[in-house]
């Protein structure tokens, strides 16, 4: 059974069969037609106007008894779609507006697999990486670096050279994306703040976010977010099938984050350092940080771990508890975690494995002004949030794809399948296996307006 949650202004999918007059036929029962069933255009146009109105939200006003049509051709275009990330990404984009077509004319990551493959491809895009950051590689790292990397499987060098230069080229769109931010004077150290729950988001706040949505270029930024997440699916499938068994290491820390490559020991990557790229080939590993905008100035970060019983565990406080054990759940200071992008990109692909994620908020597929993805291949896996989490996002993408596996999903709120304003939130679950989904309502952190003797969800659609 294929099962998927969404949020793009639709509630719920009718994946079932509905015949042609159903509603004919249950509307002339009520003594009324589909012509009566509809909102006034001049009485709606008097409020919910502006530029952030999606042209779905005004097709479904139109025709409200639709909405069972297009839910079934978003689960249809979806499901086309999902078998490489990169065209999910696209996809839903352009549900809100903001998507392109890269794989129009062909395959956008032909180019990046073509320079992968030339001589010292890896140490060359390495040097990018340093000039981007506004220097030069230092003497001493290149005498290491050409020592060490001759030692690293030949495929595991491609790919990681493949993988900075899609990073690179991201972070090119990133900052056209962003230019306009800047023109306007808008500081990205206080709307990183402000995003990212570290300075309250309450109504005197209001102006500064809209300035920020106003300014900035969702369609230019959009395109790395789905560079990215191709380039990290696409390695994940093509070196997810090696059969090397070897043990290895190199770290390289660069101007714009930490790059690990990691062979087929138990690895651990702690929380100290903002990383660029994570690449694990084999091991049971635990990971504190990675494929997250930690920081303005870090704003792309991949993660792809090809094999083990891997450990996703944001907090130390989490490592001996779920969420809504943890003292410490509603740190809205939290830094993002595990396929979180804020003012950027953040994408984590597992290939296989049993898993266990769990995160406070912006993680597990979140995004806000950026793309955030993660995607598990194989696996019964555990997912466990607080909020902004497992499919979320506001003026962006946030998806958390698994595919295949018997999963259990929980959350508090704005999480599994949650769109704020200009987001497209998934999450797209397409294994056979039983899963489990679940809105925590205890312990009472957030008591809903209407009520209070439950909490506020905002999930599930």
């Amino acid at each position: 059974m294929k099962k998927i949650l969404i949020v793009a202004a639709i509630i719920s999918l009718f994946t079932g069969p509905l015949r042609a007059d159903a509603w004919d036929e249950v509307l002339a029962a009520a003594g009324t037609s589909r012509a009566d069933c509809r909102f006034r255009a001049d009485d709606f146009s008097l409020v919910g106007t502006g530029e952030l109105r999606l042209p779905l939200f005004d097709a479904l006003i139109s025709q409200p008894l639709s909405g069972p049509f297009h839910a079934r051709v978003m689960r249809s275009g979806l499901l086309s779609a999902s078998p490489k990330a990169g065209d999910l990404t696209m996809y839903a984009g352009r549900k809100i507006g903001i998507g392109t077509q890269l794989n129009l004319l062909g395959d956008p990551l032909k180019p990046y697999i073509e320079e992968s493959t030339k001589p010292g491809a890896l140490i060359q895009a390495l040097q990018s990486v340093w000039k981007a950051g506004g220097s030069s590689m230092p003497d001493s790292e290149r005498e290491r670096l050409t020592t060490a990397i001759p030692l690293l499987p030949d495929d595991v060098a491609r790919a990681a050279a493949l993988l900075l230069n899609i990073e690179l080229a991201s972070l090119g769109w990133r900052n056209r994306g962003l230019e306009p931010v800047r023109k306007a004077g808008i500081d990205l150290k206080d709307a990183y703040s402000l995003l990212t729950g570290r300075t309250d988001t309450d109504s005197a706040n209001y102006p500064r976010l809209q300035n920020l949505a106003s300014a900035i270029d969702l369609k230019r930024l959009a395109v790395g977010g789905e560079l990215t997440a191709a380039a990290a699916d696409y390695i994940a499938l093509t070196l997810g099938e090696r059969k090397g068994t070897e043990a290895y290491s190199l770290t390289v820390d660069t101007p714009l984050g930490r790059v690990i490559l990691n062979g087929s020991g138990n690895d651990t990557v702690d929380a100290k350092a903002a990383n660029l790229l994570i690449l694990d080939t084999g091991g049971n590993d635990q990971y504190a940080s990675g494929a997250a905008t930690i920081s303005e100035n870090h704003p792309v970060s991949v993660l792809v771990d090809l094999s083990g019983d891997d450990r996703y565990i944001a907090d130390p406080g989490l490592e001996s508890s779920d969420v809504a054990g943890f003292d410490g759940r509603k740190n809205t200071g939290a830094a993002p975690s595990f396929g979180a992008g804020v003012l950027g990109y953040g994408v984590l692909v597992d290939r296989r494995g049993n898993d266990v994620y769990r995160g406070l908020n912006l993680t597990q597929g979140s995004a806000v002004f950026g793309a955030g993805l993660l995607k598990d291949h194989e696996g019964d896996d555990t997912y466990d949030a607080y909020g902004s989490a497992q499919g979320s996002a506001e003026y962006g993408v946030g998806i958390l794809h698994d595919e295949a596996g018997s999963d259990s999903y929980s959350c508090f709120c704005n999480a599994q399948g949650y769109a704020g304003p200009m987001g497209f939130g998934l999450l797209l679950d397409k294994g056979a296996s039983p899963d489990t989904y679940t809105a925590r309502d205890t312990p009472l952190d957030i008591p809903s307006a209407q009520t209070p003797e439950h909490n506020t969800s905002m999930a599930q659609g």
